[in-house]
């Protein structure tokens, strides 16, 4: 009986904590940026903190909507979630993102992890427009969601981070060894 009793919690726990057997060289690997998907494409750096709670995880992908007449609904994500994925750089660790992005407006739309989704109310994604007018590196800092009320949707704060010295390293250290270090280099961001 003791056994039967010992067993199920720990099937239960393995059975949560082994996804895939790569997964603890995936852990380890850092942050790094792709190189650009084409001379258009920018590369914007951001992230999400939520709100602690008993049943808080962290988010694996988000989802920016090009609100711009020009190509208005067309949808840009950056995810850790995809086959394979040790055998390509991490572009999201640990609630920081990086994501190829071509001129015009975007909005953050959705996050995601797992099936769980964090709806985002209409200021929140105001608050997050970014207006790419031509290829570069870009810092949107980090972005704190809140949930005002229980059946409310969710806000974003900034926290007033972008460009600080801890971010510029973070983000130098992302791009180093790919075409995207020049720009941050020419920008004086990462070198310290």
């Amino acid at each position: 009986m003791n056994r039967a009793l010992l067993v199920v919690p720990l099937v239960a726990i393995l059975h949560s904590a082994c996804f895939r057997l790569s997964d603890p060289i995936y852990a380890l690997k850092p942050l790094r940026a792709t190189e650009p998907l084409g001379p258009e494409y920018s590369l914007v750096f951001v992230t999400i903190q939520n709100e602690g709670g008993l049943f808080a995880t962290d988010i694996d992908t988000i989802y920016f909507r090009r609100v711009d007449p020009a190509a208005r609904g067309n949808v840009s994500w950056a995810t850790d979630e995809f086959l394979f994925r040790v055998f390509e750089r991490r572009s999201v660790k640990g609630g920081n993102f990086l994501i190829h992005l071509s001129p015009g407006v975007y909005e953050l739309d959705l996050l995601e992890r797992g099936r769980t989704r964090w709806l985002l109310d209409d200021s929140a994604r105001v608050a997050s427009r970014i207006y790419i007018t031509r290829p570069g590196v870009y810092d949107l800092g980090t972005l704190r969601l809140e949930k005002p009320g229980w059946l409310s949707k969710y806000r974003i704060v900034a926290q007033g981070d972008a460009g600080s010295a801890e971010r510029s390293q973070a983000l130098w250290n992302a791009v180093q060894g790919t075409s995207w270090e020049r720009l941050v280099a020419a920008s004086g961001r990462g070198t310290q």
